[in-house]
């Protein structure tokens, strides 16, 4: 057999994916779905073709058996490698290579590399309807075997229920009239057998539903917060952190609810039809009394429901605005207390919290008022299932022992219908939780697997805008007016103007966290709108004024855009913005964890580990929002003495409010009003005597803008 050459497995999924029409790299498949090539395993697989639209089914098959999938399909090597099945006939299976060249091999060299797996690919069915209770129904619905298991489970326990109140009945009616003691051994042993088999089965069937609800509620978890991940940067801006919170802690409640032996709680519901006819083989006129008084129940609960609900809704509202009040004034605890208003906060938080308790207690008397309410009815069925069966007795109508049996069977059909009652709340709260999650989970994502958006290989740099506007609000003035830019590949410009001017917008708009409301933003030729996002910012370094680091080790904060990048390579971008000595000095060098927001940090050596993690991934792109506006004096003059070096091979945007940062660069953008006034190199804007000129003069302290030489 001649020597093939197979692929690795990002290889062969950018093949597959190609002919699905969904262009990628194998770059971003690995970045985006593993930890490099060697650890792309048919969970990253999976994963990836989630994302894109595809469903990707992996499976063990046979030679007999591959000659009836759908080609093309991935087939996994001995080896760990991967190939693509184009064609399988009787005698010889033809495959796609590494480099896409094609090879027949003979049927049976085939079984000798091929190790039996398969993963096949098909569009992935879009469903209309969005994320509501249907979704937890299905998402239970989808492990049918449980579902068997666990109705099997229920029909012996409710058999075993059925035979206590027996038991009782004879030993009243059989044994204790005619005192016969080894009856009364017999049935003893049975019923301490069937005590045992009943406990056993119960546990068995609490461990077989809750392993499958925590499963559900784990892939519940993951589905909101890759829901989040991927929701564009505008849904954040117009949701405050408190509200976004709020959403995602209904997951307690949803988690709750499924927890709460609900399901089973349902399925023994179901099973008291098979009581009730028992019960009315004992006495018809109970049974009704009985039935009459669950109708009650459902009667009950069916008035407190509207108020229980809406009193829910505001629960929700007022814990939202809780929670923004709260991460506000912790996030901006130095403001405050630099202020010295720690108190008028505390007296403020007091009367919302008050507000909310008070919302809180009503809502614990409405459902306080919905379980007594049963409790009472339980009572009363009770009640009158003595006095009503105690007259059938002394009329002969009943033995002794029968109506034992019977309230035993009665108490029996009560237990889930007052647990019923108990978890009313939980299911309205379940309820509320479903339309809050459903507002994150059916909303628009940045970018939709049927898109097909682009991932070329790498950005050079070529950026240009083309009659650009957007604003914020949609009858709002625009933030940017009708801007056209072209910065050519290794350019380094400059953009200024006053606050307010648009410069910040422009880079959210650059960086496609907005898009345009009209016009065009090209990148190396490419309209954004084609241009991946996620692929996009991979390869845009980007400085904020504030940027936030992570309570991990100083190595993962710089290597955060690419987790794969060895020690080495962050070493080498921090030594180029002067962060290097510092990290040294810190206990465990580029090992020691920061903490939440790099608090353990000074401002400037912050600002630094934020360039150095911009820089190590080397982008094509470089964009510093008032990189350095926040630096002292002598982080900044270290920076600047890096500049040439870091702007080195590079399109660089540096967007600042002093000129003296963009004074070398090769060109200055100033921004007034949301367009663009004028642009120049800094000799060419101080000739003109423009705004450029007159913003210099206001920050020289009068000094005019003078011309080098």
């Amino acid at each position: 057999m001649k020597t093939l050459n197979f692929m690795t497995a990002p290889q062969a999924l950018n093949k597959i994916y190609r002919y699905h029409d969904i262009i990628t790299s194998e770059h971003n498949l690995i970045k985006n779905y593993s930890e490099g090539a060697d650890f792309f395993d048919i969970d990253s697989i999976q994963r990836s073709a989630k994302k894109l639209g595809i469903l990707a089914k992996y499976q063990k098959t046979t030679l007999l058996e591959i000659g009836q999938l759908c080609s093309p399909f991935m087939i996994s090597i001995k080896n760990g490698q991967w190939a693509i099945v184009e064609q399988v006939r009787t005698d010889q299976v033809t495959l796609i290579l590494d480099g896409g060249d094609m090879g027949s091999v003979d049927t049976s060299d085939f079984s000798l590399f091929w190790d039996g797996g398969v993963v096949t690919f098909e569009p992935a069915v879009e469903s209309e309807k969005g994320f509501g209770f249907k979704w937890l129904i299905s998402a239970f619905l989808r492990h049918r075997a449980v579902i068997f298991q666990l109705l099997l489970a229920s029909l012996f326990l409710q058999c075993f229920a059925l035979v206590t109140p027996f038991f009782f009945q004879v030993v009243v009616d059989k044994i204790l009239v005619h005192h016969n003691i080894d009856t009364l051994i017999l049935l003893t042993v049975g019923m301490v057998v069937v005590s045992f088999c009943d406990v056993s089965l119960a546990l068995l069937r609490d461990y077989i539903f809750y392993h499958t609800i925590t499963r559900i509620d784990a892939s519940l978890g993951s589905k909101v917060f890759s829901k989040l991940m991927a929701l564009p940067f505008s849904y954040f801006s117009k949701n405050s952190v408190g509200q976004i919170l709020s959403r995602v802690r209904e997951l307690e409640n949803i988690s709750q609810f499924l927890n709460d032996s609900t399901v089973t709680m349902i399925i023994d519901l179901a099973f008291t039809l098979v009581l009730l006819s028992v019960m009315y083989l004992y006495s018809p006129v109970l049974t009704m009394v009985v039935i009459a008084s669950v109708v009650l129940y459902v009667v009950l609960l069916s008035f407190n429901v509207p108020a229980f609900f809406k009193n829910l809704d505001q629960q929700f509202g007022l814990g939202a605005r809780n929670n923004s009040f709260l991460v506000e004034n912790v996030s901006g605890i130095e403001t405050l207390k630099s202020l010295g208003i720690e108190g008028n906060m505390s007296r403020q938080w007091d009367t919302i919290l008050a507000e909310f308790v008070q919302v809180v207690f009503k809502g614990k008397m409405i459902q306080a008022r919905g379980i007594q309410g049963v409790e009472l009815i339980s009572k009363l069925t009770t009640v009158f299932v003595l006095y009503i069966g105690a007259n059938l007795v002394m009329s002969g109508g009943m033995t002794i022992g029968q109506l034992i049996a019977f309230s035993m069977l009665t108490t029996n059909i009560m237990m889930p219908v007052i647990r019923l009652a108990h978890l009313w709340q939980s299911l309205q709260k379940a309820r509320v939780a479903v339309v809050r999650l459903a507002e994150i989970l059916n909303a628009d994502e940045e970018s939709q697997p049927k898109q097909h958006l682009i991932t070329p290989k790498k950005l050079e740099g070529k950026i240009e805008l083309e009659d650009v506007s957007f604003s914020y609000l949609q009858e709002g003035p625009s933030t940017l007016d009708q801007v056209s830019i072209t910065i050519n590949e290794g350019e380094v410009v400059g953009v200024v103007g006053r606050s307010g001017s648009g410069k910040s917008t422009l880079v959210r708009m650059l960086n496609k966290l907005y898009q345009p409301d009209s016009g065009h933003i090209f990148y190396d030729g490419q309209d954004i709108r084609h241009l991946d996002g996620v692929w996009l910012r991979q390869q845009i370094g980007v400085v904020l004024q504030d940027n936030v680091l992570f309570a991990t080790t100083v190595k993962n904060n710089i290597a955060m855009g690419d987790p794969s990048l060895s020690l080495e390579q962050v070493i080498e971008a921090a030594k180029l913005v002067g962060a290097h000595d510092f990290i040294m000095q810190m206990p465990h060098g580029y090992d020691t964890v920061l903490e939440e927001r790099g608090g353990n940090l000074s401002g400037g050596q912050r600002q630094r580990i934020a360039i150095a993690r911009a820089l190590v991934t080397d982008p094509g792109v470089l964009i510093l929002d008032e990189a350095t506006s926040a630096l002292d004096y002598q982080s900044e003059h270290i920076i600047q003495e890096r500049m040439k070096e870091i702007c080195s091979g590079r399109t660089v945007i540096i967007i600042a409010h002093r000129l003296s940062t963009v004074r070398d660069a090769d060109r200055i953008i100033t921004m007034d009003q949301g367009r663009i006034v004028e642009q120049g190199s800094h000799q060419e804007l101080c000739r003109s005597g423009g705004t450029y000129a007159q913003l210099y003069k206001q920050q020289a302290g009068g000094e005019l803008c003078l011309v080098d030489g």
